[in-house]
Formats: structure tokens, C-alpha cells, sequence
């Protein structure tokens, strides 16, 4: 092979980063839990930016003229779907990226519009959902779908060692159950043998009655232990009033994550902060 020849090959080779692509694939994400499994599934393939990166409810939220930027340049926008993102139509239109691939994970493991979107917090639905992440992924660059396919398998493992972990953990305390301010919480209760007695806000936004809040306080008050959970990305004001005239627990868990909080800022930490934060409240 001569010199000329060579140089066009090295060229090309670090153009193209190896693969079919012009460098990494560039994936935005709705909710850090996405972000975090995009990286971990895509490596050094994939240049992940995150909506929703603590703070702030996916049910309220506005996006900012940066993300709408941050999605112009993107290759694949990755969200849950079900009804979680009610912004999102809006934003893919305000970004108006051609050939933007969307990808609706909760609704690619079978949840429909309409149903409770939190599936993530269930670690069995988040490990579907890492695959459909390679999954995705290998679509849009298909001479890394096998290292894809590896990042996932050896990701999925960690996620269903921590699943291993706390499940003895949750059976050991026999019949235990919670209320929740908003049903964001369900998925991983269910997982873990946690029963719900009521929801304060079963729908986002929407205020409780007072008729309401009193049949909680009186459920509440016939429980052994009392727990009422809570977000950080939402208002506290009406738990506040139940955990307080039903001489009630506030406990503090993240559906979301934060990447500014060490403890809740990967997918893995949120969810061993949240368990074990769950479990002592339940002890």
C-alpha cells in the first residue's frame, strides 16, 4: 500500500471513529435514568445529554431554548413514554431535527399510553429497558451493535445484583404498607411486597379534597408503622398535613435522580438510596 493510500485510510479511520459514524452518536434523554443507562449501554460511542437532570417533575416541566438546541444536534431522543413526557411532542416539533429517531422505552417493553409511566423504579422493567436501549442504539450504528449488546448484558447484571440484594431484605419484614404523595412509587413497592394503602395526589397537579385527605389520615392511623412518601421534585404541603394528623413518617425517596447529589446521581445510586432509605423507614 503506498503513502497517499495509507493516509486515507488512517483519515478515515479516525474520522469515522472506527464505525460507520462521523463520531459518537449524539443521544438526548428525558430523565437521568435514561441518560445513565445510554452511557453505560453506549460508552465512548455515545455523547449523552439529559433534560431532566434533578429538580425538576417530568409531569410540570418546560423545556429551555438549550435543550430544545441540545436536541436540534441530536441523533436519537430516548424518553419513557406512557404518557410521562406530556411535553415532549411539542419539543421534538420546537427542535425540528430531521430524522431525529424517537425512541418510547416504556412503551417498547408493552406499557400503553395511559398507564402509570414510573416503570423504571422496577429494576425487572429497567433491565428490559437497558436492552432496548442497545437495542436502539445498534439500529443507528450497526457496526457497534455487538458491543452494545455486551455493555447491556454486563449492565443488566449489576442492576439485577442489586435487585438480589434488597428483595430478601424487603421479604424479612412481612406485611408493610405505605401512602404515597403521587403514584411514582408503585412499580418498585409492587416489586419489593410493599402495599399501598392510598395516593394523595393520584393525579399530577391536581389538588386532593379534604373528604380525601381525612380517609388517608384514618387509614393511616390504623397502621402499625406510618409512612408517607415523598419527592423532592414536587410540593410536600398536603403530606405535610396527613404525616402530621396521623402522627406520620415523612420519607423523603427520588423517582428521578439528581446529578448534583452524589448519592441519587447515577441509575444504581438513585435506586440503592431509595431502597434503603424505603427499608429502614419500614424496620
Amino acid at each position: 500500500m503506498d503513502v497517499a493510500r495509507l493516509l486515507i485510510l488512517l483519515f478515515s479511520l479516525v474520522y469515522m471513529g472506527g464505525s460507520g459514524l462521523a463520531g459518537p452518536l449524539r443521544v438526548t434523554a428525558s430523565i437521568l435514568p435514561i441518560a445513565d443507562w445510554a452511557r453505560n449501554v453506549g460508552g465512548d460511542r455515545v455523547s449523552v445529554s439529559c433534560v431532566l437532570s434533578g429538580g425538576s417533575s417530568p409531569h410540570t416541566f418546560t423545556p429551555s431554548p438549550s435543550d430544545v438546541s441540545k436536541l436540534a444536534r441530536a441523533d436519537v431522543f430516548m424518553m419513557v413514554g406512557v404518557g410521562l413526557e406530556e411535553w415532549a411532542q411539542d419539543f421534538i416539533t420546537a427542535a425540528g431535527r430531521r430524522g431525529l429517531t424517537v425512541v418510547k422505552l416504556g412503551e417498547r417493553i408493552g406499557f400503553k399510553e395511559g398507564a402509570n409511566p414510573h416503570v423504571w423504579l422496577d429494576p425487572s422493567l429497567a433491565m428490559k429497558m437497558v436492552f432496548e436501549v442497545a437495542r436502539a442504539l445498534g439500529s443507528l450504528d450497526p457496526e457497534s451493535r455487538t458491543l452494545y449488546e455486551k455493555n447491556a448484558r454486563l449492565y443488566a447484571r449489576k442492576i439485577e445484583s442489586l435487585d438480589s440484594r434488597f428483595a430478601p431484605k424487603f421479604a424479612a419484614l412481612g406485611q408493610r404498607s405505605v401512602v404515597q404523595f403521587h403514584p411514582a412509587f408503585t412499580y418498585l413497592l409492587r416489586r419489593y411486597g410493599v402495599g399501598v394503602l392510598d395516593v394523595i395526589e393520584p393525579h399530577p397537579g391536581k389538588r386532593p379534597s379534604s373528604k380525601h385527605l381525612q380517609q388517608i389520615i384514618l387509614q393511616l392511623r390504623k397502621q402499625p408503622r406510618r409512612v408517607v412518601l415523598i419527592e423532592p421534585q414536587l410540593s410536600s404541603k398536603a403530606a405535610v398535613a396527613v404525616a402530621r394528623e396521623a402522627d406520620a413518617s415523612l420519607v423523603p425517596l427520588d423517582p428521578l435522580g439528581d446529578l448534583t447529589v452524589a448519592s441519587r446521581s447515577t441509575y444504581l445510586s438513585l435506586m440503592e438510596f431509595d431502597l434503603n432509605t424505603l427499608l429502614r423507614s419500614l424496620r
